[in-house]
């Protein structure tokens, strides 16, 4: 049976010397006047090989191509574009619209056209060797031509909207926790998967968060650990495994109620890039063993191109931010900047009447560990402390060194209940937490207090939450205590 060509152009005389060269050659040829009805065809047709001119009704030969490489059904067949002479074909690579081959109308002669039938060849070829997908079924009529296009290039728009919307991130959004969880909230609006997982190495530290779309079971969450550890060694990515961070998100739309998915069965990764390094990786994670498809995929790698250069940007920022803002021995913030957000998180809840708490937080008899141990073992009870505190609250919440060995956790709407549920929690943590060099367990004492409209200024609330750890130290440390139960 003689392979089909669809040949795509408005002007009658062309069309017919195309034609007539190519059936010279022992090809089938469909004819097509506008990019639509040129779509129409290559869904019913389902043609060897599609050739059209850039210049159309109804849809440009660029935009018809996009279309066909960007549909599951047709994106295996080659596409060669014709332009005019004097047009700048790098206008094309630009537009990354994956044609397989562009060249001036002038190679089409009036009686043959041998540089053209070698590449119909050649591009035939290649795709008789590729796998064949399974038949999917295609509209027939123009109206379902029509609803595909609009989908199509709604598709693209929704994508270039996201592209945009990450671009200005690394203008509003600084701290780079914040920024990933936005970047892989915004892959969801466009690529349907369960959920999306990202490492970051950032300094000697690093970070990973697995954003939610749908609930996964522990199984699924392993093998997505699994896939990205063997990355990480893979790639000899170096960070400090006392203070790895594992998240887990999700957004006020996520249903909790589905079950969830066991097996992940479709993984699609990329490397995340800064200064020619690889310093992290970004995946898509499915249940669907074909959910990834070549559209997906060119969406995937044009968002995280996007997202490497907004993730760089951030990570730079906070480096040099965390110069001024971090505690230099456990990373955690500083007491300055712990009264600046302290300062604005009480300047808020006065203005939009919420509520917020505050967790004063004292390491148990610290001065004998430094007398007994020494100072260097003191500074390792610091620093593992810091990490458990760190990892204890969420992103959202500010985790500081106060001052020696003392800490201040400032918990945005989080009321004194909320507060005291995630203290006991850090308590028992740090209870049962062994310490190398140690021969005895670290224990600690919390301060808790809640803001009121009836306080004047934050030093009020800080004195709550510091008259309510000293009471918790006197009645035998190793306790947590709120301001109410002894105000």
């Amino acid at each position: 049976m003689a392979n089909k060509i669809l040949i795509v152009s408005n002007l009658r005389s062309f069309l017919l010397t195309i034609k007539n060269i190519l059936e010279k050659s022992g090809y089938k040829t469909l004819i097509a006047n506008d990019g639509i009805e040129a779509l129409k065809l290559a869904f019913i047709e389902n043609p060897n090989l599609i050739i059209s001119e850039l210049n159309l009704p109804l849809l440009n030969g660029h935009h018809l191509c996009r279309l066909v490489k960007n549909n599951t059904a047709i994106h295996k067949i080659p596409f060669i574009i014709l332009v005019d002479s004097d047009y700048d074909i790098k206008k094309l690579l630009n537009m990354q619209i994956c044609h397989d081959e562009c060249f001036t109308k002038d190679i089409i002669g009036e009686l043959e056209s041998p540089q053209l039938i070698h590449t119909v060849q050649n591009l035939i070829n290649q795709k008789d060797k590729l796998p064949q997908i399974s038949k999917i079924n295609t509209p027939k009529t123009p109206p379902d031509i029509l609803s595909v296009t609009n989908e199509l290039l709604d598709f693209k728009l929704h994508e270039h909207t996201i592209l945009n919307r990450i671009s200005l991130l690394s203008k509003s959004v600084y701290r780079y926790e914040d920024t990933i969880i936005s970047i892989l909230e915004s892959f969801g609006e466009v690529i349907d998967c369960e959920s999306i997982a990202i490492f970051i190495k950032r300094m000697d530290t690093a970070f990973m968060a697995i954003y939610l779309f749908r609930p996964i079971d522990t199984k699924f969450i392993n093998e997505i650990k699994k896939n990205i550890f063997s990355f990480i060694q893979k790639e000899g990515i170096e960070y400090d495994h006392e203070y790895f961070k594992v998240k887990t998100f999700h957004d006020k739309n996520f249903k909790k109620e589905l079950s969830p998915c066991l097996n992940l069965e479709s993984y699609l990764a990329s490397p995340i890039v800064s200064h020619d390094n690889i310093i992290g990786v970004i995946a898509l994670c499915s249940k669907d063993k074909h959910a990834f498809s070549k559209k997906i995929e060119d969406t995937f790698k044009n968002i995280v191109n996007t997202a490497n250069v907004v993730i760089d940007n951030t990570i730079m920022y906070e480096q040099m931010r965390n110069l001024v803002i971090s505690d230099g021995l456990t990373r955690l913030y500083n007491h300055r900047y712990f009264q600046e957000k302290l300062e604005e998180e009480f300047s808020r809840s006065k203005r939009y009447n919420s509520t917020f708490s505050l967790a004063m937080i004292d390491i148990d008899d610290f001065k004998h560990v430094n007398n007994v141990y020494g100072y260097q073992i003191g500074d390792i009870v610091l620093k593992e402390l810091s990490h458990l505190i760190y990892n204890n609250y969420r992103i959202m919440d500010i985790s500081a060194r106060f001052g020696g060995e003392e800490f201040s956790v400032i918990l945005p709407e989080t009321n004194i209940e909320g507060a005291k549920l995630s203290a006991e929690r850090l308590r028992k943590n740090i209870q049962k937490h062994a310490i190398k060099g140690l021969d005895k367990k670290i224990t600690i004492s919390i301060g808790l207090s809640e803001y009121s409209s009836a306080l004047k200024d934050r030093s009020e609330l800080l004195n709550q939450a510091e008259t309510a750890l000293l009471k918790a130290k006197e009645l035998g440390k190793n306790k947590v205590l709120s301001w109410k139960e002894i105000g």
